[in-house]
């Protein structure tokens, strides 16, 4: 689906938009003066909490400059090829927020999720913790290899050509031009990457975070993932649950699931979603529609006949209906946009639909999302088995299945082959860590973070109970309970839910 991205981000809870378009790089704050500074979390005469792995590993110092407003930005050298570290490397590009109270207590690093959303720009505009934390730390963040301002991958045109057309095909000729516009986005990325692509993987951005880590001062990590980033969170804590002082997880990813089963489990919590909530707003005088549900079959078999013309030029066809809905369960106050959108189809202008999916599809990088779902777990072999895939979320959710597969159609002809990592949850040592789940959010449907709180038996779960993705920034009682587990490293009450 086109959206799909395991996380839209936190960013929509935060500012509601994601700065990367399909392929266009995300830019990063252009530095205005230079300013060299001791690592985050390290003093002149500090010495590292533990000795650093091999030497050929070891990053050098980084050296921060002032960019955008209060933050600072840097570089980490990484090696390219980690099984090689002496080889290739290649930059990532860093930011930084410092404490507002001039002590900081040490650094929290972030990722706000995607795959393909910028770090950088996302700290780099404001600070996504509660006050009380920023105030206490310093906050950093990074382009993951891929993304934005660090080797990013671009696959445009062929992506853009790809989101034109019909990702729910009716026909054996609209199947056709799907699946080869899927090949050229595959061999355009293929193309872009080079030897990168096959370096973009979540095992790869885990060895990127502990070198990061040890840049930082080698003190122990406080990190705080939104959505995909909770998966990044996992698979380090897996491979370093010794570094590992705090960790919070918002909207949390089951780290145990293959590709489809992931989409299934998505396909059913959108279409269950967007069911109840436009019969809800159907029992309401102040709705607008009679029947809102109706109204969104309609615009999908009318998208399906024919492309819907808009008043400013553009098309509306079945995947911008679909991305319109998507988008509108992924945060919780755009169902109340996407009747409005409804209302205006049904007077003639499917506009409001056509800005709704635009909206979405300018939440994260597309390119590199791609190229990191594509290789981060066992997923259909063939375009043959994607069919059959697409098939099977249809027959979940004919409104959005086909599409939710097909978006991932490009993985088909993908030239990396999947990396199936095993992850050990129960065994991990260290601090309790901190998931956050959502009992309206279908893009991490809550019972994924319910599956990872069993399997980590020292976790806290609370949740969120309101619609939308993500729940820090949105909540309160959300947000003391991770100034309190942050600051005092004092963990709420295990099953707390907060509205």
């Amino acid at each position: 689906m086109r959206g799909l991205a395991v996380a839209i981000v936190a960013i929509m809870a935060t500012a509601a938009c994601q700065g990367a378009t399909t392929g266009t790089p995300a830019s990063e704050p252009q530095p205005r003066t230079e300013v060299a500074s001791e690592p985050t979390g390290a003093t002149p005469d500090s010495s590292p909490a533990e000795a650093p792995p091999d030497s050929a590993e070891v990053p050098p110092e980084l050296v921060w400059r002032s960019c955008g407003t209060d933050a600072q930005c840097s570089e980490l050298t990484v090696p390219l090829d980690h099984d090689r570290p002496a080889a290739r490397t290649i930059e990532l590009a860093v930011v930084r927020r410092l404490a507002t109270s001039g002590d900081p207590l040490g650094v929290i690093l972030l990722n706000p999720g995607g795959p393909g959303a910028s770090g950088v720009e996302w700290l780099g505009r404001q600070s996504p913790l509660p006050e009380a934390i920023a105030q206490r730390f310093d906050l950093v963040s990074w382009d993951p290899r891929g993304v934005g301002s660090s080797m990013p991958i671009g696959c445009a045109p062929e992506i853009d050509e790809f989101f034109g057309l019909d990702s729910s095909p009716d026909d054996a000729a609209e199947a056709s031009d799907l699946d080869a516009s899927a090949r050229r986005v595959a061999e355009a990325c293929d193309s872009s990457a080079g030897e990168l692509l096959a370096t973009v993987g979540t095992d790869t951005a885990v060895k990127d975070l502990e070198l990061l880590r040890i840049a930082l001062g080698n003190e122990p990590v406080r990190f705080v993932g939104f959505s995909y980033g909770t998966l990044l969170g996992l698979r380090y804590l897996a491979a370093h649950p010794d570094q590992v002082a705090a960790m919070v997880l918002d909207a949390v990813v089951d780290p145990t699931l293959d590709l489809s089963t992931f989409l299934a489990d998505q396909t059913a919590a959108f279409e269950a979603t967007t069911v109840a909530n436009l019969r809800e707003c159907a029992g309401f005088d102040t709705c607008g529609l009679d029947d809102p549900l109706a109204v969104l079959d309609e615009a999908l078999a009318a998208a399906e006949t024919a492309p819907l013309p808009t008043f400013d030029g553009s098309v509306v066809g079945p995947a911008e209906v679909a991305d319109a809905v998507i988008v509108s369960a992924y945060i919780g106050d755009r169902q109340a946009t996407l009747v409005e959108a409804l209302a205006r189809f049904e007077r003639g202008d499917p506009s409001g639909l056509d800005r709704l999916a635009g909206s979405f599809r300018a939440f994260t990088g597309w390119d590199a999302y791609l190229a990191v779902t594509c290789i981060d777990s066992a997923r259909p072999a063939t375009p043959e088995d994607h069919a059959a895939l697409a098939a099977r979320l249809a027959a979940v959710s004919p409104r959005l299945g086909a599409a939710i597969a097909n978006e991932l159609l490009p993985c088909a002809y993908w030239s990396v082959e999947p990396i199936e990592s095993t992850i050990d949850l129960a065994s991990t040592a260290g601090p309790p860590v901190l998931l956050i789940g959502g009992a309206g959010d279908p893009a991490t449907p809550l019972a994924w973070a319910e599956r990872v709180h069993d399997l980590m038996p020292d976790s806290v779960l609370i949740v969120h109970d309101a619609p939308g993705h993500t729940a820090i920034g949105r909540s309160d009682c959300i947000d003391d309970a991770v100034t309190d587990y942050v600051i005092d490293a004092a963990p709420p009450i295990d099953g707390l839910r907060c509205g």
